[in-house]
């Protein structure tokens, strides 16, 4: 989770300062340590946050709001959040976007 766990309104979620640090920590535990699995980052994923949490670890995010709100239809939000990692994904930084 990357955002406090009071703020109950996607509009109003901010990202935890810590959250990124945390994620390159984790990330390097992870390789050290050899293991093979995935992190995952929930909370406050959106096209603005998506890129700093990929490019600090994040290979699946969970962006619920993001993707199911009254902004736009799904259609145009899973493609916008696919796009705002792009650059990390034709970089070499991390697969951010899977096939739907």
């Amino acid at each position: 989770m990357k955002i406090a766990p009071s703020i109950l309104s996607a509009d109003c979620a901010r990202l935890i300062p810590n959250t990124i640090r945390k994620l390159h920590a984790l990330g390097q535990m992870l390789r050290e340590q050899g293991a093979g699995c995935e992190v995952e980052v929930d909370g406050g994923i959106n096209a603005q946050t998506a890129p700093s949490v990929v490019a600090a670890g994040a290979e699946v995010l969970v962006a619920g709001s993001a993707v199911f709100n009254k902004k736009a239809s799904v259609a145009e939000n899973i493609p916008a959040l696919r796009r705002s990692c792009l650059g990390l994904v034709q970089s070499g930084v991390k697969e951010a976007a899977g096939d739907t």
